[in-house]
């Protein structure tokens, strides 16, 4: 986003990827999210210029540089350095093979001991 005049950060500072593109991020990748025309002031509240944040979902994480300490210049906001910190999770968790062999085991076991009982019944 490119301001043409002066911008005062404040508030929280949040990110996440959609549709796969943290596939295509490598921790070279530099991301200028912001440029004022002219001055940027201020701070995020959950992040000062130069530290780690990770994403929304806390499976990835980049460095933010802003403002006069920024080596990307005072008046541009810039994650890079990503990092990936763990596994999305797995849209569907599938059994081992053993255990769903105990299962249907289990349901031949279940369906002739309610055989037998209604065999006596009778």
């Amino acid at each position: 986003m490119a301001v043409s005049g002066n911008v005062t950060l404040g508030g929280l500072l949040a990110f996440s990827f959609i549709n796969g593109f943290e596939n295509l991020v490598s921790n070279t990748d530099t991301f200028e999210i912001l440029t004022a025309g002219e001055t940027l002031t201020g701070a995020f509240s959950n992040v000062a210029s130069g530290e780690v944040l990770n994403s929304s979902d806390n499976l990835y994480s980049m460095q933010v540089y802003y403002g006069g300490a920024s080596p990307y210049g005072s008046s541009n906001v810039v994650l890079t350095n990503f990092e990936a910190l763990g596994s999305p999770p797995s849209p569907l968790a599938i059994p081992e093979p053993t255990f769903l062999g105990f299962i249907i085991v289990g349901g031949f076991l279940l369906r002739g001991y309610l055989y037998l009982i209604n065999r006596f019944r009778a």
